[in-house]
């Protein structure tokens, strides 16, 4: 419409000025003169240019309304797990063919990204299980959607077995987000403040003796894969169990006659260390609780395939054992932090204080290391990490322990994580 009516104008201009008697001007002059013309150009560029964009906008529409149905289809596909085979379509080729209608469509490219993140989920559970050519077929699947993924097994492993920054690895803590080894902590309503923790990312790794040998109560050795999470940096300390005891009115533990404060509580049950973790949840709003048995060895691990985080041999006055050379070696607690941290800034995790888990003890594996008993289970609870009291031996990575969840011990402490970090609804 715009377009004929500037034709039309250009007529009138054409005409006006071939009929014009002004002899004193030549034909030229009697154009540009002419207020019909005058009109035309006072028109502006951006005129016929945003006649283009609103074109271009309309044809965007037209794309958006075409590909809409066929996005629903998409997750159909999705959801009924058709990802990449499947009767009636699949979820990929469904993705592919909106790109190709919309190569920018943001929808279609996160569901490619989905279809990708549930095959790598798969293919990890399917390896936890032992099932080799289930994971392999997965794993071909997944080479097809994104073909820069690993291509055998092998690569496979190596990439889940090194702790990773991954979507479940940056999360949200108090509306920041937060990386691998960041150190965190909630303040509590009366001002004071909680555990200080460290992120761990989320990886896979063979938990058990993976060195060969030892008793049967850490075999088999298996893959166990793993979200992040967050965990204290130091075992709870008296400080920070005394608080806890004195606004809940609770009985304070006894310290054996040795020093509170920043050394390890101890003569806590499993009972009391759930009361803790409780307390904190409603206190900030987080869930915190005790980790599981393959949480606590992961972390204690680190990334690492030795007895210990640092090798294969205690050395002296690296930890705190019996025979580790330590100051307060087969003597007592002693403060949390004073020896080097591992990879993941964990202090402490090899001797000091046995630390509760909350699973439930099995006398081998086979799965409740992956989970926390329930609370009204009135089975043993899992021990890890060692203490002063006991020898080196028994203060490595792989080394299980366990205990009535109401008992105490002057050797036996714990440490918190937190699994679902941002306020609780």
């Amino acid at each position: 419409m715009h377009y004929y009516f500037y034709l039309f104008l250009s007529m009138v201009v054409l005409v006006t000025a071939c009929s014009a008697n002004d002899d004193d001007h030549t034909p030229q002059d009697k154009v540009r003169n002419s207020p019909i013309n005058k009109i035309l150009t006072s028109v502006k560029p951006q005129r016929f240019l945003s006649l283009t964009t609103l074109s271009s906008v309309m044809s965007q529409t037209r794309v958006r309304k075409n590909v809409s149905p066929l996005l629903r289809e998409c997750e159909k596909h999705f959801a009924a797990n058709r990802l990449t085979s499947g009767k009636g379509g699949t979820a990929f080729a469904c993705y592919k063919k909106v790109l190709e209608n919309d190569p920018t469509n943001a929808a279609a490219l996160a569901g490619l990204k989905k279809i990708e993140d549930r095959y790598v989920v798969w293919i990890k559970r399917t390896l936890d299980r032992g099932q080799q050519n289930q994971a392999k077929r997965y794993l071909a699947s997944l080479n097809k959607v994104n073909p820069k993924s690993p291509t055998t097994l092998a690569e496979l492993e190596a990439w889940l077995q090194s702790p990773r920054s991954t979507p479940n690895s940056q999360v949200s803590w108090a509306r920041h987000t937060v990386t691998p080894g960041q150190i965190l902590r909630d303040r509590l309503p009366d001002g004071n403040f909680g555990p200080e923790m460290v992120w761990v990312p989320a990886g896979r790794f063979r938990m058990g003796e993976i060195l060969g040998g030892g008793n049967d109560d850490k075999q088999p050795v298996h893959w166990v894969s793993v979200d992040g999470f967050a965990m204290g940096r130091y075992e709870v300390t008296f400080a920070e169990y005394d608080h806890f005891a004195e606004v809940t009115d609770r009985k304070k533990p006894a310290d054996n006659g040795w020093e509170r404060g920043n050394h390890p509580v101890i003569h806590v049950s499993w009972e009391d260390a759930t009361a803790y973790t409780e307390w904190l949840t409603q206190q900030t709003g987080r869930h915190y609780r005790l980790p599981t048995e393959a949480e606590w060895e992961y972390a204690a691990r680190a990334g690492t395939r030795t007895h210990y985080w640092w090798g294969n041999k205690m050395g002296t006055r690296r930890a705190n054992c019996a025979g580790s050379g330590s100051t307060w070696s087969n003597q007592k607690t002693a403060p949390v932090g004073s020896f080097a941290p591992n990879p993941f800034d964990l202090y402490d995790t090899a001797g000091n204080v046995w630390e509760w888990t909350c699973s439930r003890h099995e006398k081998t594996y086979r799965g409740a290391e992956r989970g926390c008993a329930k609370k009204e289970d009135s089975g043993e609870r899992q021990l890890r990490g060692g203490s002063w009291f006991f020898h080196p031996e028994l203060c490595r990575n792989a080394i299980r322990n366990w205990a009535p969840r109401d008992s105490v011990y002057n050797n036996v402490g714990f440490r918190v994580v937190a699994v679902s970090v941002g306020p609780t609804q």
